[in-house]
This record gives structure tokens, C-alpha cells and sequence, in this order.
């Protein structure tokens, strides 16, 4: 297991303390793998918690998955085979600021001065979005290098929804249709069928209605489909720009090549080209876990 923080790994520092002693907050990024079999044809993952600081469980589950692989690695034989041919990279809290305030947004300085703004990282990214309204905020920069410098084939975000699903793209405005009674209907991906039969791998995986003890409530069944039917449509998503980042260019409405963002500290000049967005094409789930 390698452990290393936003500023060492992709070059976003945090600015804003976490605590009353003025400690700096801390994006931490994990990797898991055999390090000591080659890197060549491992498959790239990525899993991450919550975006949002105020959805606790999403940050559990990957610091339960991070010890649960680091504890069987060489004891049990499926793990070892998964950890020789993946490479598996999380980051448990990225909203680093929102978890340790329990609050939904990141604290972000201005550009133009020292006030502080709360922006909310997952509508941060530049995908169906305006440019001063992407990569504001620590989270959304970490996640857009880790996507840019790495090829993921696959990656779970975890939220804490109000209803138990799992959503993968089309989730954003401008791959939907709105129907006269307002509702809004997505529009298949080109990968819809694999999307599907992961999907329906991962919902079987979790099982069906779980009781709560001594309660007369119930954790629903995952529910599966695309975002904009089984969630909600929305600009800006981490999702989206993940799965259609490198190649949904021609759309006015899709990527965008670049971002003006309003916070400090300003993005080099090189930070965006269109070829290092390449890679950015990844089957990803949206994971929203029951919100008790």
C-alpha cells in the first residue's frame, strides 16, 4: 500500500485548515497493488468516497475496503490474483474540508482575494458546465489529474442518497430528454449494455431489502439505471466528465476543453490540452447508499 496526499501525487495543495491548530487539510490517495509484480497490463481502478463532506458512509467503505485488501493479500488466493493484476487506487474522503466540518461543500479562497467561498465538488467539473463554474475546488482538481495521468477502466463513486441506487452515465442535462409532465428521461450510452450487465453484477452482489433490527424501517433493494432516471439530471458531475471526458467533445454542451475557475491558487497554463484528456473514459458507477 502506497499512501500519498493531493499536493505530492498531482500538485493540488490545500489551503484551508481543518482544525482549531491550523493544520492544512489532507486529500490522502491510496494505492493497492503488488508492487512488486510488474505494472505492465494492470488494470487500473478507481473507487472514492463521498464528494460531498456530509455523506458519511461513502469514506467507511473505502477505508473498510483499504484494510480489508491490505489484510488478505497473501492469504487469500483471490485477493493476491486481483492485487497482481489491478492496480487500485482511493481516495476515501476528497472533500477532505467537508468531512471534517461535516458539512456538504469545500472552503475555497477567491482568486482576487482572501474571502472564502463554500463550493460544492461534485457539480465542479467540466462537463455540461460554464468555465468559471469548474475545478474551484481541491476535490475536483485531485480527481480531474488522477484522470488525466492514469487510464482507469473502471471506478465507484459512493454518495449518501436519499434512495438506495446504482447510476451510471448519461446523468447530465444535454444527454436527456424532459417529458411534458416535466420528468426527465436519459438517453442510452453507447456502452449501455455493459453498463447494464456490471450494474446488474453489483446490485445482485448486494443483495435485496435489508431490515433494520429491532425497527420497522428497511434498506431498500438497489435500484438500477442511469443517473438522470434513477437519480436526478444535473450540470457539472464528476460521473459524467469521467465516463465521457475524452471523447464526448463534438456537443457544445459536453466537455469542455478548458476551465476558468474563481479560486486560488490559479491552474498553470498546461493544466488543460485535449490530449491529456484522452484517457479520460471510464465505466463508472454512482453509487448512493441508504442515508440512515
Amino acid at each position: 500500500m502506497l499512501l500519498e496526499d493531493s499536493e505530492s501525487k498531482v500538485g493540488v495543495p490545500y489551503l484551508v485548515d481543518c482544525d482549531e491548530e491550523g493544520n492544512k487539510c489532507v486529500l490522502d490517495i491510496i494505492t493497492i497493488t503488488d508492487f512488486k509484480t510488474s505494472s505492465e497490463g494492470k488494470v487500473q481502478v478507481y473507487i472514492t468516497g463521498s464528494l460531498q463532506g456530509d455523506e458519511r458512509l461513502g469514506p467507511q467503505i473505502a477505508f473498510y475496503l483499504i484494510e480489508y485488501l491490505v489484510s488478505n493479500f497473501k492469504r487469500d488466493v483471490f485477493i493476491t490474483h486481483l492485487l497482481q493484476t489491478r492496480e487500485i487506487i482511493i481516495t476515501p474522503m476528497p472533500n477532505a474540508y467537508g468531512y471534517a466540518k461535516d458539512t456538504r461543500k469545500e472552503l475555497t479562497f477567491n482568486l482576487d482575494s482572501n474571502n472564502t467561498v463554500a463550493r460544492d465538488p461534485i457539480r465542479d467539473f467540466p462537463y455540461n458546465n460554464t468555465e468559471s463554474a469548474c475545478l474551484n475546488t481541491v476535490a475536483a482538481r485531485t480527481l480531474y489529474r488522477l484522470f488525466v495521468d492514469n487510464l482507469f477502466v473502471t471506478a465507484i463513486t459512493f454518495h449518501g442518497g436519499y434512495k438506495t441506487a446504482i447510476g451510471y452515465p448519461w446523468g447530465s442535462f444535454n444527454h436527456g430528454t424532459q417529458t411534458s409532465a416535466g420528468v426527465y428521461i436519459g438517453l442510452k450510452s453507447p456502452d449501455f449494455k455493459a453498463f447494464e450487465v456490471l450494474g446488474q453484477a453489483m446490485k445482485e452482489s448486494a443483495g435485496g431489502e435489508i431490515p433494520f433490527t429491532d425497527s420497522s424501517e428497511m434498506i431498500e433493494e438497489y435500484e438500477l439505471g442511469n443517473i438522470i432516471e434513477t437519480i436526478f439530471p444535473a450540470s457539472g458531475s464528476f460521473t459524467d466528465w469521467a465516463y465521457g471526458g475524452g471523447w464526448d467533445i463534438e456537443d457544445p454542451y459536453a466537455t469542455q476543453a478548458t476551465c476558468d475557475p474563481l479560486t486560488q491558487p490559479p491552474l498553470d497554463e498546461d493544466f488543460f490540452t485535449r490530449t491529456v484528456t484522452e484517457n479520460v473514459r471510464t465505466a463508472i458507477f454512482r453509487v448512493e447508499t441508504d442515508p440512515s
